[in-house]
C-alpha cells in the first residue's frame, strides 16, 4: 500500500518504495504499519540507481553474497541471536530508469524489538563485503551466472527471461544480450564498490510491519496516521538520530561476520555422454523393499534422482501423516544453511509428502563429484536432522498451519471443489483441520523421535534420469539402499490403496464456501468411471473419458458461460486418484443460485447427448463425416494420453512417477494404441449413456457463497444435503476398493 503525492504524471510513493528521482525528503524515513502477518516483517530499501548506466551494472554478486544463508553470513549470524526467521534480498526496478535494492525480512517477536542491531548488523555486513570481496569471489559468482545460462533448458527460456532485470528482458534479443554480456563482462571492482557505497545510512529507508505493535515487550510510537485505500494505521518519521549514531559508532562493530569462501559446489565437467546402447529404461536394481530404475538423456548434462519413500500403514493414523508432514519441513529447514551454495550452483532438493509416504527429488549438474557430495549432504540431514532453536520451529508450524487453512478458506471455490473431492473419494485423505489440530501439539522432540521411527520401516523405488552413465546410477542408488538398508523391509512389499465408490445414482453434496468474503458459487460435476488397469475393459474407458472431456471443452464453456451467462469459469476434464478414472464438469459464478446453476448443469448434460449423436453421424465443417470425425477425434485423445513433456525436468517426473505408480508400465504406448484400436463410435455413445447420464455415479459438489441460505428444490431427485461433519459418516456407506500397488 502507498501513500502518494502526484507531481505532474508521476506518482510518487512516500514508503513502502522508494520514489522516482529519489531526493531527500523520502530518504531516512522509518515507518511502521499494521497489517495481518504472522510475524512481524522488516524491509531495508537502498535507493541504488537512477540512470540507465547504473541499473545495467552487474548487481548479482552483490545480492548472492547479502543472501548467502551460510555460517558466518548476516544471515546466519541474525538467526543465531534470534532475530529473524529468513532474509531475502532482491532489486525492484521501476519506470524512468529507477531502481532500488530490498532485503526483506521474516522477524521473530525478539528481533521486532532490536531492529536497530539488526540494522547495525546489516550495515556491518557491507563494511565487510567492501574489504573482503575479491576478484576469485567475483569470478566463481560470474562463472556460475554463465553456467546457469549456457545449460538452461531451451523448452524453459520464458522462465529464465523472468529473473532478468527489465531492460534485459526487454531487449530485441535478450539471448543475444546476455550472451554478448557474459562474453565481455570484466572484472571491475569499482562498479561493485559503487553499488556497495549506496547501502549506506544516508540512503536507508526502513518499513516495519505486523500486529499486537500495542501489546509488544518494547515500546513502538503510536499508530497515528491512517490510509484510507488499505484500512490500516501506520506511523511514519525521521529515522531517530540516536540510532545513526548507534549505526555509525566504532564502538559497536559486529563481531563473527564471515564472507562466504570457496564454492565447493561449483560444477567443472559438463560432458555429454553419448547415449548408450542398453535398453532403457532399465531396472538396475530390484531387491525385496527396494526398486531402482535408469534411463539416459544428454540434452542436457544435468542429472536426476527422484525416489518415492513407501512407509506401511502410516496413513491410518493422521497424528503420524501430521508428523511426518513436520518432520519433512525440519528436514528442509536445517538442510537451508548447508545447501545454499549447493542451490546458487543449480542443485536442488525437494522433499513432498504423498499419500503413501514422501518423495525426494535431487537435481543438479552431472558432475560425478559434486552431485554425489550433495545427495549425500541431503540423504544425511534426511535420516538424522539436527534440530533448530525452538523460535524456528514454532513459525514452521504456524507456516504449515496458515498454509493448509488458505486451501480451505482462501481458494477459489471450483479449487476448494478438487479439495472436497479428494477428501471424500480417499479413504485414508484427512481434513486440514484435523491434520493442523495435532500439528499445532507436537513439540519438536516429538517429531524428531516420531519421523526417525517412521523411516524405519520402508520400501523405496528410485529412478535415475538424465546425462549419467548405468555405473554412476548404481553408486547412487546403492547408496540409497545402504543407507536405509536396515530399515527396508525384507519381503515383498504391496501397498493397497482404497478408494470410495458411490452407489449408483446421483448425490448431492451442500458445502458452505469457507472463505466468508467469497461471493461466488460453484458447481463441481464428478462422475466416476472405473479403476484403471494395462489393458482391457478399462483402458478403452480412460481413452473414452480423455475423448470425450476433450470434445465437451469449448460446448459447454459457449453454452454455460457465453449463451446462458450462468458463471465465468467453466472447465470439463479428467481427474484420476489412485487408480481410479473421474470425469468432471465445474461451473463458478455470483450470479445465480447453486440450484439453478446445478439444474442447468445437468440439463446440459443431458442435452449433450443429443449433440455427440449428431458428431458422431455427421461429423462437423471441418471434418463433414461421422467417420472422420470420429477417427481424428479418437487420434487426439490417444495422443493425449500418450503425451510426454519436453523439458528434461519434466521428463524425468514423467518417468519417476510412471515407475511409482500403480501402473508403471514403460510401454505402455502399444497397449493403449491396442485398446483405442478397437474403440467404435457406437461405443462413445454407450460410454455417455453409462457414466455420464442414466444410472451413473455422478457427486454434486455444491459450494455457496458468502450469504447464501440453503432452499429446498425438489426438482432434483435423491438429494442429500451434507455439511462437513457427515463427510465421515457417508464414508461409511460407500463401498471401498482396493487398488494393489505393483511393485
Amino acid at each position: 500500500w502507498y501513500q502518494r503525492r502526484v507531481r505532474g504524471n508521476i506518482t510518487k510513493p512516500t514508503f513502502y518504495s522508494n520514489p522516482y528521482p529519489p531526493d531527500s525528503k523520502y530518504i531516512n524515513q522509518y515507518t511502521i504499519y499494521e497489517n495481518g502477518a504472522l510475524t512481524h516483517e522488516l524491509e531495508l530499501l537502498f535507493p541504488i540507481a537512477s540512470s540507465e548506466e547504473e541499473i545495467k551494472l552487474d548487481h548479482k554478486l552483490v545480492l548472492t553474497i547479502l543472501g548467502d544463508e551460510s555460517k558466518g553470513t548476516v544471515t546466519s549470524h541474525l538467526r543465531d541471536l534470534g532475530y529473524i526467521i529468513d532474509l531475502t534480498v532482491s532489486t525492484l526496478t521501476f519506470p524512468e530508469s529507477f531502481s532500488c535494492l530490498t532485503i526483506q525480512i521474516h522477524l521473530t517477536s525478539t528481533g521486532s524489538c532490536n531492529v536497530k542491531r539488526i540494522v547495525r548488523t546489516v550495515l556491518d555486513y557491507v563494511d565487510l563485503m567492501k574489504r573482503e570481496i575479491t576478484k576469485s569471489i567475483w569470478e566463481d559468482n560470474f562463472n556460475l551466472q554463465g553456467i546457469r545460462f549456457n545449460y538452461h533448458d531451451e523448452s524453459d527460456l520464458k522462465t529464465l527471461l523472468k529473473t532478468l532485470p527489465g531492460w534485459m528482458s526487454s531487449a530485441s534479443s535478450p539471448r543475444y544480450y546476455l550472451n554478448n554480456q557474459l562474453e565481455h563482462t570484466k572484472y571491475k571492482r569499482e562498479d561493485i564498490d559503487r553499488i556497495l557505497n549506496k547501502l549506506n545510512v544516508k540512503n536507508l529507508n526502513i518499513l516495519q510491519g505486523g500486529a499486537g505493535f500495542d501489546i509488544m515487550e518494547c515500546e513502538f510510537p503510536s499508530l497515528d496516521q491512517y490510509d484510507k485505500t488499505f484500512r490500516t494505521k501506520y506511523h511514519s518519521s525521521l529515522i531517530p538520530s540516536s540510532w545513526i549514531n548507534y549505526w555509525q559508532s566504532k564502538d559497536h562493530v559486529t563481531r563473527g561476520l564471515t564472507i562466504p569462501g570457496k564454492n565447493e559446489f561449483i560444477p567443472s565437467d559438463f560432458t555429454v555422454l553419448p547415449l548408450s546402447r542398453l535398453p532403457q529404461p532399465s531396472v538396475i536394481i530390484d531387491e525385496d523393499g527396494f526398486k531402482a530404475y535408469w534411463k539416459q538423456d544428454s540434452s542436457l548434462p544435468k542429472t536426476y534422482v527422484n525416489c518415492k519413500f513407501f512407509i506401511p500403514e502410516f496413513y491410518k493414523d493422521p497424528l503420524l501423516v501430521a508428523t511426518l508432514r513436520l518432520y519433512l519441513e525440519l528436514v528442509s529447514e536445517s538442510l537451508d544453511t548447508v545447501t545454499y551454495p549447493a542451490s546458487t550452483a543449480e542443485y536442488r532438493y525437494l522433499l513432498s509428502p504423498v499419500s503413501e509416504g514422501f518423495k525426494l527429488r535431487v537435481e543438479g549438474f552431472s558432475d560425478r563429484v559434486t552431485f554425489f557430495k550433495f545427495l549425500k549432504l541431503v540423504v544425511t540431514a534426511l535420516k538424522d536432522p539436527p534440530p533448530i532453536t525452538e523460535m524456528r520451529f514454532k513459525y514452521q508450524v504456524q507456516e504449515m498451519v496458515y498454509d493448509q487453512l488458505n486451501k480451505i478458506y482462501k481458494d477459489q471455490p471450483f479449487r476448494q471443489g478438487f479439495y472436497l473431492a479428494r477428501l471424500f473419494y480417499q479413504t485414508y485423505s484427512y481434513d486440514n483441520r484435523l491434520l493442523n489440530s495435532h500439528i499445532l501439539k507436537l513439540t519438536q522432540k516429538q517429531v524428531l523421535e516420531e519421523g526417525r521411527e517412521l523411516l524405519k520401516k520402508l520400501a523405496i523405488k528410485c529412478f535415475v534420469f538424465g546425462n549419467v552413465e548405468v555405473r554412476e546410477a548404481l553408486r547412487y542408488t546403492v547408496y540409497l539402499r545402504d543407507q536405509f538398508l536396515s530399515h527396508i523391509l525384507k519381503s515383498s512389499y504391496s501397498y493397497r490403496g482404497t478408494v470410495l465408490v458411490l452407489p449408483p445414482g446421483r448425490w448431492i453434496w451442500q458445502v458452505p464456501v469457507l472463505n466468508p468474503t467469497e461471493s461466488n458459487n460453484c458447481i463441481f460435476v464428478i462422475n466416476e468411471i472405473s479403476a484403471r488397469t494395462v489393458s482391457g475393459p478399462s483402458l478403452r474407458k480412460s481413452i473414452l473419458l480423455t475423448l470425450l472431456a476433450t470434445i465437451m471443452k469449448d460446448p459447454a464453456y459457449a453454452t454455460l458461460r457465453t449463451q446462458e451467462h450462468l458463471g465465468y469459469t467453466v472447465f470439463t476434464g479428467t481427474l484420476k486418484m489412485l487408480s481410479v478414472d473421474y470425469f468432471y464438469l465445474l461451473l463458478q459464478g455470483s450470479h445465480y443460485t447453486p440450484e439453478v446453476m446445478m439444474k442447468r448443469v445437468v440439463e446440459f448434460l443431458h442435452s449433450y447427448k443429443e449433440t455427440l449423436h449428431g458428431l458422431v453421424l455427421n461429423g462437423t465443417d471441418e471434418h463433414p463425416s461421422g467417420e472422420e470425425w470420429f477417427t481424428t477425434t479418437k487420434q487426439e485423445a490417444i495422443n493425449l494420453l500418450l503425451s510426454r513433456p519436453e523439458s528434461q525436468v519434466g521428463l524425468a517426473e514423467h518417468y519417476s512417477d510412471t515407475s511409482q505408480s500403480n501402473w508403471p508400465f514403460f510401454n505402455r504406448k502399444e497397449y493403449i494404441v491396442s485398446a483405442g484400436r478397437s474403440i467404435e463410435k457406437e461405443d462413445l455413445i454407450s460410454f455417455y449413456n453409462n457414466y455420464i447420464i442414466g444410472d451413473a455415479r455422478q457427486l454434486i459438489i455444491q459450494l455457496h457463497g458468502a450469504g447464501y441460505q440453503p432452499r429446498q428444490n425438489t426438482s432434483v431427485p435423491s438429494k442429500q444435503i451434507l455439511d462437513q461433519d457427515s463427510i465421515q459418516k457417508l464414508k461409511e456407506k460407500l463401498f471401498p476398493v482396493n487398488t494393489e500397488f505393483v511393485w
